[in-house]
């Protein structure tokens, strides 16, 4: 999409909303730059348009450099990233003419999207964690913030396949990201809607603890030591991109 900015947090994935300097802040669009989504209707064009990411990159003076893990991953699903951007149920949630029928919608496709991922990755990501860093959980905060505005999640969606730990860790990239752009998604809601203040647990979650994504990356360079590990890991966020895709493209039921 023309005009998109650089991404807004170094390495990051996340659904980072980028604001154009052209724009006051009242009218902000979403711009999912910063680690998006890419559905099922395109994600295998847009994966057959990405090449087999080199895990080593050339700065002017000539010598390699090796990608860290959570930039191989950036790199890798960049057009996947661009490619979300045109979502219009992400978009809506940097307009103020968002209601709260719109808001409940994009809080159920979020816990569709995740619910059956973290039910089935349940005693890996507890595992995953370390001194410094832990996942936590997604699900309950969108049950709480549906249940605040009196609405109900749908059914957990089954989760794209993992079939190696790299996969899972790639897929975990995709979540835990999330948290960085939600800063951003939670401010603006308490500007445009204010009767979904009680309801902003899930994208504010990031709030209490900024650090995390760092120590998230550097776990995740622990994680992901070799190429073959790394390729994995971004087979399975492109699966995850698509997964998510598929839920905020299209409305959920109950």
């Amino acid at each position: 999409m023309a005009g998109v900015v650089p991404l807004a947090v170094d390495e990051s994935l996340s659904f980072e909303p980028a604001r154009r300097a052209v724009r006051p802040p009242q009218r902000q669009e979403l711009c999912i730059h910063d680690a998006t989504l890419c559905g099922l209707s395109a994600v295998a064009a847009v994966s057959a348009a990405v090449d087999r990411t080199p895990s080593m990159m050339s700065p002017p003076d000539g010598s390699a450099v090796p990608l860290t893990a959570s930039r191989l991953l950036r790199e890798a699903t960049a057009q996947q990233h661009l490619a979300v951007e045109q979502l219009p149920a992400m978009r809506a949630l940097m307009r103020d003419s968002l209601s709260v029928s719109d808001y409940v919608q994009v809080l159920r496709r979020h816990h569709a999207a995740l619910a059956g991922w973290e039910q089935r990755e349940s005693a890996w990501l507890h595992a995953s964690g370390d001194a410094a860093w832990r996942y936590q959980p997604r699900s309950p905060l969108l049950e709480q913030d549906l249940a605040a505005l009196q609405a109900t999640p749908p059914l957990p969606a089954p989760a794209p396949p993992a079939p190696d730990t790299g996969s899972r860790w790639g897929m975990l990239y995709v979540v835990e990201g999330s948290r960085l752009g939600g800063r951003l998604i939670a401010r603006q809601l308490r500007h445009s809607l204010p009767d979904a203040a009680p309801a902003l647990s899930y994208f504010e979650l990031g709030h209490a603890d900024p650090a995390c994504w760092r120590r998230f990356q550097q776990r995740l360079e622990q994680a992901l030591p070799t190429p073959r590990s790394r390729q994995a890991a971004v087979d399975g966020a492109r699966a995850m991109f698509a997964h998510f895709h598929t839920h905020f493209a299209l409305e959920t039921v109950a």
